[in-house]
């Protein structure tokens, strides 16, 4: 299965991208890319990962990659939703407080 075809990344009518399917170590470079694709002109960034499924720790460093190019662009961040996991995984890694809201 090719990797598009894994997740999708949807921006929704609020600017909220919303992240849907597989992020993990086989999607999160793909995911990286759509991202700066279709955010990178937003003046805040909301992410919303409800749909998000399955996931492992490539995703909790796309998180964190997002939340340093959010600081980089001076761009508000808030992340929706995330799955128990991604909670989990952060924890474990001791990285949780990276996922916070960044400002």
């Amino acid at each position: 299965m090719a990797d598009g075809d894994r997740f999708r990344l949807r921006l929704d009518d609020d600017g909220c991208v919303h992240v849907e399917g597989e992020l993990t170590r086989h999607t999160a470079m793909e995911a990286l890319r759509r991202f700066d694709r279709l955010a990178s002109d937003l003046d805040r960034w909301v992410i919303d990962c409800s749909a998000c499924d399955p996931v492992d720790s490539a995703a909790v460093a796309w998180l964190i990659e997002l939340r340093k190019k959010a600081r980089a662009g001076g761009k508000p961040l808030r992340f929706e939703s995330l799955p128990p996991a991604v909670h989990s995984i952060a924890r474990m890694s001791q990285v949780e407080e990276l996922l916070a809201p960044a400002t």
